[in-house]
């Protein structure tokens, strides 16, 4: 038996006899003369959709009662990325293959940093981080950007591959995809609204989400590549090899309303080899990271999360990477990514 989405949020496969036993409630589902089929109640199972109040009324029941319906029940979720994102991409591809029903939407940050246009951000990265830094990781950017678009035209179906986009899964799944330059416009704001999600995730997402956000889902969370409370901020892989540091890490957390301040669900530490280069490190920190938000999401699901609180004891904040950063990120040996980073790039990663 399939199940079917209903309106109000909620996807589930029930017969009206078994909803009747678990939780006492008797849908009413008119016919075609607006009669009340009861009588037909247990002559196998029905799909319908029911109107937002009687959705809230099933969950009410479910919470009151404690039973295990959860098998019953599953999540909508909202995934938030940033638009042609390599690592982004590694993640949600991971998502979907494990939870494609569950997702209702993706959206897509259109913007380099959070309202600015796109020239003043490449002013700003010129004058904050520099030539070097910018052109290697527009290198990056653009060869991903064009290598996914020849899969797309070549109708190559190599799934594994990082080069393989999850826009071509989204549109095999029928799953929207949406570009926003701000998260926090009224028409973004009523499209959360109206899908009405149990949980947004972000994945790699570079804008800050407002209160009014925040405070429609249930439960907001983040994927960020370091160990926190250490290297909360932009680009924490960068700056973990222009530290020398012998570790970075990745964090699932809560989003709230300060910058990687949320509890702290799982996180991993990584070891960083003399061999890592930023795009090494950041894959460690994504195939490290995809399990624990998967893990994340279950514990979602069965209702059993449990956060620590993010200390700022050790705390660390990091902005844009600075000229003098880049400098010494090389005298350390450090590289971008090498040749054989893109040789890779083109074998199977899962």
């Amino acid at each position: 038996m399939d199940s079917c989405r209903v309106e109000g949020g909620v996807k589930f496969r029930l017969s009206f006899y078994e909803l009747r036993i678990h939780t006492g409630f008797t849908p009413f589902i008119p016919d075609s003369q607006g009669a009340n089929p009861r009588n037909e109640m247990d002559r196998g199972t029905y799909y319908w959709n029911w109107s937002s109040c009687c959705v809230q009324k099933l969950k009410s029941v479910i919470c009151r009662r404690g039973e295990n319906l959860a098998s019953l029940i599953i999540m909508q979720i909202i995934l938030m990325t940033v638009a042609d994102h390599i690592y982004g991409n590694y993640v949600i591809k991971r998502l979907m293959d494990a939870r494609r029903d569950e997702i209702v939407a993706i959206i897509e940050s259109e913007v380099l940093l959070y309202r600015k246009s796109f020239y003043k951000a490449i002013s700003k990265y010129l004058r904050n981080s520099g030539m070097y830094y910018v052109a290697a990781q527009s290198v990056k950017q653009e060869s991903f950007k064009v290598i996914s678009l020849l899969y797309k035209l070549l109708n190559i179906q190599q799934s594994s591959s990082i080069f393989f986009s999850y826009r071509t899964m989204a549109k095999r799944y029928s799953i929207p995809v949406y570009k926003t330059r701000d998260i926090n416009s009224e028409s973004i704001l009523s499209l959360i609204e109206n899908l009405s999600p149990d949980l947004l995730v972000s994945v790699f997402f570079n804008q800050i989400l407002g209160k009014e956000l925040l405070s429609m889902p249930p439960s907001c969370i983040n994927i960020h590549p370091a160990y926190l409370p250490a290297y909360r901020g932009v680009s924490p892989v960068f700056w973990a090899l222009a530290n020398d540091e012998p570790y970075a890490g990745v964090t699932i957390h809560y989003i709230d309303d300060g910058i990687d301040t949320g509890g702290i669900i799982y996180q991993e530490e990584i070891p960083i080899t003399p061999d890592d280069t930023e795009h090494s490190l950041y894959f460690k920190c994504c195939e490290a990271g995809a399990p624990l938000l998967m893990k994340a999401l279950t514990g979602f699901e069965a209702g059993n999360v449990k956060s620590v609180t993010n200390e700022n004891t050790g705390a660390s904040y990091y902005s844009l990477p600075r000229k003098e950063a880049v400098c010494q990120f090389r005298k350390n040996g450090r590289k971008f990514y090498r040749v054989r980073n893109l040789r890779l790039a083109f074998e199977d990663y899962e």
